[in-house]
């Protein structure tokens, strides 16, 4: 009972996550590792689609460079990641071997991820991530680990301009139309108020 219990309030607060946020967006340090060396990057950018239907989430990793290489791993999604509610309230995602061809200089190059790890705390909005993966013939697995929380897009509620007609009518406080406007006082034009 109590399994049923936490399954039904982890699929009802995933719906209301997504119906909320759609696609959820965490930023935070990440660090890149390839072979030996480890590549700090300071803000970077990982997205999450939750599926609450199939209980799964897809990931989507940004690209990595590793300068020393001259290397850019290309941004992936992995899709279809499996979530379990955890001991905490939050939610662990385990995903297995996942193969896929990503775009790289002109072709395609194979991507194998050997393990996704992630760990949402929906409370503190706050995701921890971890990717092993080998990219086309390197000898060596790369890790990509994140410690990123929920953020919103600014943007989002911000309208953009519309240009407006200089030469409308002005009317006064009280809805009176002006033809002769006095400096300094304010007036309504394109629905707006202004000052004159």
């Amino acid at each position: 009972m109590r399994r049923f219990f936490t399954l039904f309030l982890m699929a009802a607060v995933f719906v209301a996550a997504r119906a909320q946020h759609g696609v959820l967006k965490f930023v935070g340090p990440s660090q890149f590792q390839a072979f030996t060396a480890t590549v700090p990057v300071e803000n970077d950018t990982v997205l999450l689609q939750l599926n609450v239907a199939g209980f799964t989430g897809d990931f989507t990793i940004p690209a990595m460079t590793y300068s020393a290489m001259r290397l850019t791993i290309p941004s992936f999604t992995v899709a279809g990641v499996p979530f379990v509610a955890a001991e905490d309230g939050g939610f662990d995602f385990v995903g297995d071997t996942t193969v896929m061809e990503v775009p790289y200089q002109g072709g395609t190059r194979q991507l194998t991820v050997n393990s996704l790890k992630a760990h949402y705390d929906h409370v503190a909005q706050h995701l921890t991530l971890e990717v092993k993966l080998n990219f086309g013939s390197m000898p060596f697995e790369l890790t990509y680990s994140i410690e990123a929380n929920y953020t919103r897009d600014v943007a989002a509620g911000i309208r953009a301009t519309v240009e407006q007609d200089a030469d409308a009518p002005l009317y006064d406080l009280q809805g009176r139309r002006v033809v002769s406007p006095v400096r300094g006082q304010i007036y309504i034009q394109n629905g707006r108020k202004r000052m004159y």
